[in-house]
């Protein structure tokens, strides 16, 4: 079981692309004590590897820990049909995915 959402205190979140298909993404919020660089709502949004799901960044979660302790926040999501996004990949739905993302 994928353990390093829970031990980094990320909250799980859908999103709804435009066609209504639902985004799986997971949101690190920033560590705002001691923070020494930013304590604004900066968010650093992490995307996959070409055929990756974000429960792949559990082997290298030091990047989330890296932006969070610096007070920014971290947003990953998997592409559509990949993990437990809907959908069927395709590149011109993927790139209104992580516009949707950002909103």
């Amino acid at each position: 079981k994928n353990v390093f959402p829970v031990r980094l205190g990320a909250r799980q979140t859908w999103i709804s692309a435009s066609d209504g298909t639902s985004i799986d993404t997971l949101f690190f919020p920033a560590k705002r004590e001691n923070a020494p660089l930013f304590s604004d709502n900066r968010t650093m949004l992490m995307c996959c590897p070409n055929g990756g799901v974000y429960e792949f960044a559990m082997y290298q979660c030091h990047w989330v820990s890296f932006y969070t302790e610096q007070g920014i926040n971290v947003m990953m999501f998997n592409y559509r049909g990949y993990g437990r996004s809907q959908g069927k990949p395709a590149p011109a739905k993927l790139k209104d995915d992580g516009e949707r993302v950002v909103e």
